[in-house]
């Protein structure tokens, strides 16, 4: 181990005597035990004694350089800064010195040295090393507007004309930010100066001038950031919003078309070209565009953006309208208005025809305010339609008519032949009186005795009745459903209200005609006439010909399928789907009712989502009809909504093009040809179909 005692004190003495070489020599010793800042510190002062400045900068460097690590940041300090009082362009020390302040917090020293070494560096031709150092600026916190106006400048001496002005222009946006509009404008200015096409200053410009009110100011600078860059995206948007403003319509139509061609998905775009089509009037063309960017919208929770987007549109009575509005109602919880919405969409679905759509909507309604018996009539009567409940049947009895007492199905009595009786019988025979109905009815059965009131009488009062376009189109469709599921009676029912409330309809009066004349009797009455006059012969008396004939005839087993038929409807309304199959599964065995039946067993598969038995079921049906059958289109329509269930794109579109050209205004087929169309998958089949043509402008 080294005597340090002795070693300090012969290099005391060496140097003292002037033997400078020997004294740094003895203190170098001390070295090899230990590297210590003071040492190099003595030994520079030693060397700088000596007139050798380069090695007395090394040392002092190396000493500040073991003090900064050691965390003695003034000792530090004070030897860089004796190195620049020796060499003050010693550029490594004044980056040195800058870091050092910079890490304490001295912003504004720390940019004087590496202000200086950039300097240096420029004049040395280093413009690389400029920059860096510059940058090394840039990136400390805390820099004030003069010393970045200072900054700017630089770039400028460095030959950086353009970052010289982008700089500047970034001063300028932060004092707008502040509202110190004028030194804002004279440092846009000063970046224009430096670069004339600077996008961001042109911008800025046209900023300010609308703060000032000066819309064609600020239009004339766009105009001129949109000549500089023609396909500079935030140019042509804040080109085609302030053309909007200023309904320049063709300015904006040139700007949003060019950036439809550069990102059509592009939210910003979908916003101006949905503004430009209200603005032109062009409703319609407008929430097709936005409904998209809406639907982002409420995806992200923006409520706020998804109701300012859908506000024009409010009375734009459309399915995608209102399914967008209850989306909004129901992520702003506002029961109320959730109900209201639910109802108004499920309306314009029945109008639409799409029934079960309309049918799930009324029961959410109803489940929200279980009192609310407009949507409880609204489920029973889409119920009816779709064949999920049974028309219920009145027997009304007058005071004043007389009815006559049916004492036994072998009537001995003939009546009238202005009463008509028309009956199926019950299972059990059972008396029927205007004071005590049944409640225990298998089958329902209806007695329809004529007053002294004529037909006449009736239809001439219920004219006077008034009926909306509304309620007749859904009287209509109803009427249209039961006679397509071969229930004549209750389709004559509605035909004869309808004819009553517009008797110049002649379509409706024509079909009532025809009904009418097709079926003078019905099937389970059978009037015979004798010497004496008619004789009634109803359905009773076929049933005990039948009893009587099992005694001459083998036993033979009869399945009742119109029972399973009716079993299966009340099953599925009350959602025992698994139960109402195994019923209807019976009743399609009817070769008499096998479309009617095998449709709602097809129904009844959709609702336990099996779609390739539902469409195995309506690809029979479709087996057995022709394209001149009334409810063939329906039908079809059905399959192809299975297919689309069953995710077989392609099998969907190919029967809304079969249905679309056998009737192109049928439902809702165009627009699912044209939503389908971009889902399809790339086969040959679905490839060499005609896309259909949207019969709307577009600017793409």
């Amino acid at each position: 181990m080294i005597d340090k005692t002795a070693i300090i004190n012969a290099a005391q003495k060496f140097a003292a005597k002037g033997l400078i070489d020997k004294a740094i020599s003895e203190w170098e010793k001390l070295l090899k035990e230990r590297n210590d800042g003071n040492v190099h510190n003595t030994i520079g002062d030693l060397y700088l004694k000596k007139g050798a400045d380069r090695e007395a900068i090394k040392s002092f460097n190396t000493a500040a350089d073991i003090f900064r690590k050691d965390g003695f940041y003034p000792k530090a300090i004070a030897l860089y800064k004796k190195v620049l009082n020796i060499a003050p362009n010693d550029v490594e020390t004044l980056i040195s010195l800058a870091k050092l302040n910079a890490d304490r917090g001295l912003t504004g020293n720390a940019v004087e040295n590496y202000y200086k070494a950039a300097e240096i560096y420029n004049k040395e031709g280093s413009t690389e090393k400029a920059i860096m150092v510059v940058d090394k600026m840039l990136n400390l916190s805390s820099v004030d507007i003069s010393t970045r106006s200072k900054i700017a400048y630089l770039y400028f001496r460095l030959g950086l004309r353009e970052r010289a002005a982008n700089e500047y222009a970034s001063i300028a946006s932060c004092c707008m930010e502040e509202n110190d509009l004028e030194k804002a404008k004279e440092f846009f200015d000063k970046s224009i100066d430096y670069d004339p096409g600077n996008i961001s200053a042109l911008i800025g410009l046209s900023t300010l001038a609308l703060k000032n009110n000066n819309h064609t100011q600020a239009f004339e600078a766009l105009d001129h950031a949109l000549s500089k860059a023609p396909d500079n995206k935030e140019v042509l948007t804040a080109y085609a919003k302030l053309a909007l403003d200023m309904k320049r319509t063709d300015d904006a139509k040139k700007a949003i078309t060019m950036l439809r061609q550069q990102d059509p998905s592009r939210n910003e775009t979908k916003k101006l070209l949905g503004a430009l089509y209200l603005q032109e009037g062009l409703l319609q063309n407008a929430c097709d565009e936005l409904l998209p960017v809406i639907d982002d919208a409420l995806d992200a929770d923006k409520r706020s953006e998804a109701h300012e987007l859908l506000d024009p549109f409010r009375d734009l009575q459309t399915v995608p309208v209102k399914k967008r509005l209850l989306r909004l109602c129901k992520a702003q919880g506002d029961d109320s208005a959730i109900r209201s919405e639910l109802k108004e969409l499920a309306a314009l679905h029945e109008n639409e025809g799409a029934k079960e759509e309309a049918l799930q909507l009324y029961q959410e309604a109803l489940n929200l305010s279980p009192d609310d018996s407009a949507a409880s009539e609204k489920i029973n009567e889409l119920e009816i339609t779709l064949g999920l409940a049974q028309p219920s049947i009145n027997i009304s009895c007058e005071p004043e008519a007389h009815i006559p007492v049916v004492e036994n199905y072998i009537n001995d009595d003939i009546p009238s032949e202005e009463n008509t009786v028309t009956a199926t019988a019950p299972e059990t025979e059972e008396l029927v009186s205007c004071g005590e109905a049944s409640t225990e009815q298998p089958i329902p059965f209806e007695i329809n005795i004529m007053s002294e009131e004529t037909d006449d009488e009736i239809n001439h009062a219920q004219a006077h009745q008034t009926m909306s376009a509304e309620e007749y189109a859904a009287k209509k469709s109803e009427a249209d459903f039961y006679l397509q599921q071969g229930l004549e009676d209750a389709a004559v029912q509605i035909y004869e209200s309808l004819v009553s409330a517009f008797p110049d309809n002649k379509e409706i009066a024509a079909k009532l005609a025809s009904l009418k004349s097709a079926d003078q009797r019905p099937d389970d009455v059978h009037i015979e006439k004798t010497g004496e006059g008619p004789s009634l012969r109803t359905t009773a008396d076929d049933e005990l010909q039948e009893l009587f004939a099992q005694f001459e005839k083998p036993e033979e087993k009869t399945v009742d399928y119109e029972a399973h038929y009716v079993a299966g409807l009340e099953l599925k309304r009350k959602g025992l789907l698994d139960d109402a199959i195994k019923e209807l599964q019976i009743a399609v065995k009817d070769p008499d009712k096998f479309q009617r039946n095998t449709t709602m067993l097809a129904l009844c598969y959709m609702g336990k989502k099996s779609y390739p038995l539902a469409i195995a079921e309506f690809t029979k049906i479709l087996d057995t009809m022709t394209p001149d059958d009334s409810t063939y289109l329906h039908v079809k329509y059905e399959l192809a909504n299975a297919h689309i269930n069953n995710k077989e794109v392609n099998r969907a579109l190919e029967l809304y093009f079969e249905i679309h050209a056998l009737a192109p205004d049928f439902k809702d087929v165009s627009d699912k040809m044209t939503a389908l169309n971009g889902q399809k998958a790339p086969d040959s089949a679905a490839e060499d179909m005609p896309r259909l043509k949207r019969d709307r402008v577009s600017y793409i």
